[in-house]
């Protein structure tokens, strides 16, 4: 016989899986938009997304921990510590993982500890452009149209022409 669940388990279950998930999301799609990748598994990205929020909450824990029981009296407070931590928070751990995936930190920290850690490999276009700021582009595309310009931090300035 299955179990009475009621309304308000049913939504608290809810409410603690988004709120663990929530902070790994946002941390690995900010990664991901500063390291693009290839094609990853669903059972991948969720071991990424469980792995971040670990992160995430495991920097915060103190605070969670330690005001406890002031928390209970004032709940603005609580209300701006949940959005820092759920998705602020996620955001900075994103940023700071791809900045130290840039210059290559966690390499050193793995290689001084000892450890043979994977190297990130970019893409062929990402170490090109990395070299120099500016290159100047043309890009035809299967329409026929052509973009050329100057690109500047992935960004391509100038001007679109008409297929000819």
């Amino acid at each position: 016989m299955l179990p009475d669940v009621t309304l308000p388990d049913s939504v608290q279950a809810l409410i603690v899986v988004i709120a663990f998930f929530t902070p790994g999301f946002i941390a690995g799609r900010v990664f991901e938009l500063c390291f693009p990748r290839g094609e990853v598994t669903e059972r991948v990205r969720l071991l990424e997304y469980v792995t971040l929020s670990s992160v995430n909450y495991a920097f915060w824990s103190w605070l969670i921990v330690v005001r406890w029981q002031w928390w209970q009296g004032h709940p603005v407070v609580v209300g701006v510590v949940v959005v820092g931590v759920l998705f602020l928070s996620p955001v900075v751990l994103g940023f700071g993982m791809a900045v130290g995936t840039e210059k290559q930190w966690f390499q050193c920290v793995a290689r001084k500890l000892g450890v043979k850690a994977p190297r990130f490999l970019g893409t062929a276009w990402r170490e090109f452009f990395r070299k120099d700021r500016r290159r100047w582009v043309i890009i035809r595309l299967r329409s026929g149209i052509m973009v050329y310009g100057f690109l500047w931090l992935g960004l391509v300035r100038g001007r679109r022409t008409a297929p000819a």
